[in-house]
């Protein structure tokens, strides 16, 4: 499954001249904006709630919120784990991964050996030469065919594309099952708040996927089950992540070189008078000490800049230096065996001593709860309560956070330690929550906007379907959200801008025909369904023009494509085949879906 830009830029030129006047005419490119008016209906209420705590409504979900009442299906989205999910768990049978223990995914990843998982441990300094070392591996080996499965991981891992696309060719199976689970559970999850906030917390907490059992573990043991409880809680499970540690160089970070020398020397990774141990402790450790370079300052930055307290938090490089110090010796076990592959663990050898000041405290020298005193700190002062609820609120609200709608939920953070089912509460029963300005005001992102057309025409994947999810995996990506590969700590935006330009739309629109049109593998639509559902989120009726439009833009895509034959040998394994031909459409049902699917409308949610 490689991907070519040279092919997508091609294709872009070709799709940007064919379609662009007919999507501009078609659709329009002005996000939508909400008719004027004092105060939405209860339907309009309802479906505002569905697109905001959920990934859009299915047939049959405005009916249900209407009879069991808005504030109880808040209730009832807060609290998930009361929350029946008969169908996602049916989908994610096949998903073995799912419910792993940390120990349960390391087996079943098979991990290298020790000197295998010890190589790929570098700093972001020494990629590069890490990179060179591999190719080199290579030419002496007999060439890439002789590859084993650890290398050609490695190998594609550090090797982003211009556009943070990851070429996928020789990837583990196993990291596309990581993402298959994701977006089947925003498919198909009744427990809808709780994907939403997964997604939001493993942008807000962005580590870049590069073992699979790591981010596996990350997202499912350490996000996933604080989603919806103490953000100190969810702070400190991701501070002690091995993902996190790799991902911001952490593992790395130490007291002064010439110190951690003098501590090997004396022997000080364990207690006096047994040798052996000792002995035996240092060769396990070795690997880490040699590549002790001192401090490392990129956990404590973001930390405060993107975690807690935000870049006008009012902290300064001082602080960060005082907080790297804290965190120094915050590394990760075990790359020799006889310990958990990769688990965390506090390593005095390569502690800074001394008491630091942060934020005007002093924290006394005190190992690792140094760390745990700073990030009580940081999960508990009032930048962290306004930054945390900001995002919050432009998540769940607007782009332009609305301000009377963050000191509610910033006064909530605060009254209740940053109980993160409180805030949230705090933002959906706000009256301002659900002003007229914000109904259908924030453009979706690719997952949302793949996951609510999938909800809206009921798509019924089969079972483990290879060709579905790897299709759904590639439109995801190509719109601009390769799941788990954002390369910088600040996540995916969540803002308009980021998502809509006139390529975007193509991509869209090309989506919403496959998916209308049956053209998806493995996947059965319910069109009538989806058509009761679009006459109930009252979208209007497509005009004989706009039918037309859908005809000429589904065989212009036909076109392009085929004029593109090296995008089609690229992409045949991927693609619907009828995609790669012209298309003629001609259920009005169909169409009429079409339009809505690629509508402003239905960009926005």
């Amino acid at each position: 499954m490689i991907r070519n830009n040279c092919t997508h830029r091609r294709l872009y030129g070709y799709s940007t001249l064919l379609v662009s006047l007919s999507i501009s005419l078609l659709l329009g490119i002005t996000p939508f904006t909400a008719a004027a008016q004092d105060q939405l209906s209860e339907t309009e209420q309802i479906i505002h709630v569905l697109n905001r705590l959920a990934y859009g409504p299915r047939p049959g979900d405005i009916e249900r919120v209407k009879t069991m009442g808005i504030p109880a299906y808040i209730e009832e989205q807060l609290f998930p784990e009361t929350i029946p999910d008969p169908i996602a768990e049916e989908k994610l049978a096949e998903y073995e991964i799912v419910g792993m223990a940390f120990g349960e995914l390391v087996a079943y990843d098979h991990p290298s050996s020790s000197s295998m998982s010890y190589r790929r441990r570098q700093n972001v300094q020494q990629r590069a030469r890490l990179a060179e070392e591999m190719m080199a591996e290579e030419t002496s080996s007999g060439g890439a065919q002789n590859l084993d499965r650890e290398k050609a991981a490695r190998r594609n891992l550090l090797n982003p594309d211009i556009s943070g696309e990851i070429i996928l060719k020789n990837q583990p199976e196993s990291g596309l099952e990581l993402i298959d689970v994701r977006l089947l559970r925003a498919i198909y999850s009744e427990r809808q708040l709780l994907e939403m906030m997964v997604d939001f917390w493993a942008n807000h907490f962005n580590v870049f996927f590069r073992d699979f059992y790591l981010s596996a573990d990350y997202t499912q043991n350490a996000i996933r089950p604080n989603a919806l409880g103490k953000f100190e809680d969810l702070l400190v499970a991701t501070a002690t992540h091995p993902a996190m540690m790799f991902y911001l160089d952490n593992w790395l970070s130490s007291a002064p070189v010439e110190v951690v020398k003098k501590r090997l020397a004396r022997g000080h990774a364990v207690s006096p008078g047994n040798t052996e141990r000792r002995s035996l402790a240092m060769r396990k450790r070795r690997e880490y000490f040699d590549q002790a370079t001192g401090l490392n300052e990129n956990y404590a930055r973001e930390l405060m800049e993107l975690h807690t307290l935000g870049v006008d938090g009012g902290y300064t490089q001082e602080d960060v230096i005082q907080v790297a110090k804290s965190f120094t010796g915050w590394t990760v076990a075990g790359v020799s065996g006889g310990e958990p592959e990769g688990e965390f663990m506090f390593d005095p050898l390569l502690h800074e001593g001394g008491d630091k000041v942060v934020l005007g405290e002093t924290i006394s020298s005190g190992g690792m709860d140094e760390g745990m005193r700073i990030l009580k700190m940081l999960a508990q002062h009032p930048s962290t309560a306004r930054f945390i609820s900001t995002k919050l609120v432009r998540r769940f609200v607007a782009d332009d956070p609305p301000e009377e709608i963050i000191e509610v939920a910033s006064q909530a953070f605060t009254r209740t330690g940053g109980d993160i089912r409180e805030v949230l509460r705090a933002i959906f029963t706000s009256p301002d929550f659900f002003s007229p300005e914000y109904y259908f005001g924030k453009v979706k992102k690719p997952i949302e906007l793949v996951a609510s057309a999938m909800r809206a025409v009921s798509a019924d994947i089969d079972g483990g379907s290879f060709a579905t999810m790897s299709y759904l995996n590639r439109v995801t990506r190509r719109m601009g959200e390769p799941l788990y590969r954002h390369l910088a700590p600040d996540g995916f935006p969540d803002v308009a801008s980021a998502w809509i330009s006139t390529n975007t739309l193509y991509l869209r629109m090309e989506f919403a025909i496959d998916l209308s049109t049956g053209k998806i593998p493995d996947v059965r639509v319910d069109i009538d369904a989806a058509h009761s559902l679009i006459q109930q989120l009252d979208f209007p009726e497509p005009t004989s023009s706009q039918f037309a439009g859908v005809r000429s833009l589904a065989q212009q895509m036909g076109d392009v494509m085929m004029q593109s034959s090296e995008m089609m040998q690229v992409d045949m394994m991927q693609r619907p085949e009828s995609s790669s031909q012209s298309q003629e459409i001609v259920d009005t049902r169909v169409l009429a879906t079409v339009v809505a699917l690629g509508s402003p409308r239905f960009q926005n949610r």
